[in-house]
């Protein structure tokens, strides 16, 4: 999913590169809270969200193509620019899709992490995007899905819905999505 730029600097192509890998890390804060883990328990819990991230974002751009184009900043994306297809993007987004759940369920993965991880994709996708252009009202939703990884963390290490950890993580991570939207 790399692509070499013009300018010889290596981008994620149908995802938002380093900021998904980021925002996998901070799943992995809530898991850490209950317990410290191996590389081996980390890995496919990151590998997961990592793919349902991703998959996200290749939909996202299939989905804001047209408005992508007049953004100066979204306007040299690859479905934009079409060195990608939709058709392969539709693709890239579904396997990853299938990829992620696929690890989830293969590694034995707590199912309500599974479960928040394919919530945030949904609303991701079907509440957050479409209202970017219709309420202000998508920037407090936008606001809790970034905020929600930690719980994905915290569910996978099995840790309830209930413990202040998780929450006060999300307080915290929910308190500079603001700032960023702006």
């Amino acid at each position: 999913f790399f692509f070499q730029a013009e300018d010889g600097i290596r981008d994620f192509c149908l995802s938002r590169g380093l900021g998904d890998v980021y925002k996998r890390q901070v799943a992995f804060s809530g898991m850490y809270m209950i317990q410290p883990f191996t590389f081996s328990q980390y890995s496919p819990l990151f590998l997961a969200t990592l793919c349902i991230a991703m998959s996200s974002q290749a939909f996202n751009q299939l989905m804001e193509t047209e408005n992508d184009k007049l953004m100066k900043r979204t306007s040299q994306r690859p479905l934009v620019t079409q060195r990608f297809s939709q058709v392969f993007a539709a693709s890239c987004g579904t396997g990853l899709f299938i990829i992620g759940n696929y690890l989830y369920l293969a590694c034995d993965i707590n199912s309500s992490a599974q479960t928040l991880s394919d919530l945030i994709f949904f609303f991701y996708l079907f509440i957050y995007t479409p209202l970017k252009r219709k309420s202000s009202i998508n920037t407090h939703i936008g606001a809790i899905i970034g905020a929600l990884p930690p719980y994905v963390g915290w569910f996978a290490g099995g840790g309830d819905l209930y413990s202040i950890e998780p929450f006060a993580l999300f307080l915290y991570i929910l308190s500079w999505q603001y700032p960023h939207f702006y």
